[in-house]
């Protein structure tokens, strides 16, 4: 677990504000560098520095999960934050995991609620949207203490 800087909150506050119209784009504004960027704001560690700026592309994350991460997204965040809990245990300020219909991807919970970068199916159609997507954190799959 990391340390949390003394204003994490305000500082988790206007990083999801500042992501919440922007739409996603591989590399520049997609989950893992989402969440990343909450990660960094509470703690000013960037758990995604070796990762940033070496992808442009859904294969290039691929490539980079394979050879920078833990193989997978789920193994990734697993060698980054260590062992996952359980979704309801998560925290405000947790990172968040979930898979949908299309690919997985990570978020970071805000309570009840947790919010993932757009671009994603939502749970409740099959519509794509840019901006942040809110969904139940008990719908997530697990969750990491940051």
């Amino acid at each position: 677990m990391m340390k949390r800087n003394e204003n994490w909150q305000q500082a988790l506050n206007e990083t999801v504000e500042a992501a919440r119209e922007r739409p996603f784009s591989w590399g520049k504004h997609d989950c893992c560098l989402f969440a990343a960027n909450c990660v960094e704001a509470m703690t000013g560690i960037d758990p995604m520095a070796d990762m940033r700026g070496k992808y442009e592309n859904e294969e290039g994350a691929r490539e980079v999960l394979k050879t920078l991460g833990g193989k997978t997204l789920y193994r990734t965040m697993q060698k980054i934050f260590g062992q996952a809990i359980a979704p309801a245990l998560a925290h405000r300020g947790d990172v968040v995991y979930r898979r949908d219909a299309t690919f997985p991807s990570v978020g970071i919970c805000l309570g009840d609620i947790s919010v993932f970068v757009g671009g994603c199916e939502t749970l409740n159609s099959n519509t794509y949207v840019d901006g942040l997507v809110s969904v139940e954190t008990i719908s997530c799959l697990k969750a990491f203490r940051v």
